[in-house]
């Protein structure tokens, strides 16, 4: 949950315009800076999601497709990994994640 709270959203590191890259000590990681902070409500869907992204990034639907990729830690080898949203059901794990993590604030998208 978002700082420890009860409330209903996370906050969201967006990255764009980039690309991933691997380091053999952390894992995946993004080459550029975030470039904004927002509020995803836990009760998102994927279409939803998607138009969040469009409108805070500015991009035209009908000219651009998004990927979205979620940065998360591989708890088996504690390296970042990044892994595809397709679906509800990934938007859906995405929060769960969050609620059993108990550290985790905020979630990271390429």
């Amino acid at each position: 949950m978002a700082s420890g709270s009860n409330s209903n959203y996370v906050m969201c590191w967006l990255y764009y315009d980039g690309n991933i890259i691997s380091n053999s000590v952390i894992g995946s990681t993004y080459n550029k800076d975030p470039i904004r902070f927002v509020k995803l409500l836990f009760n998102l869907k994927f279409g939803g999601l998607l138009d969040l992204l469009y409108a805070k990034l500015f991009i035209d639907p009908s000219m651009y497709k998004l990927k979205v990729l979620r940065r998360v830690l591989n708890t088996t080898t504690n390296k970042f990994v990044v892994a595809p949203i397709v679906d509800d059901d990934d938007v859906e794990y995405m929060f769960e994640s969050l609620d059993g993590s108990g550290s985790k604030v905020h979630v990271e998208l390429y």
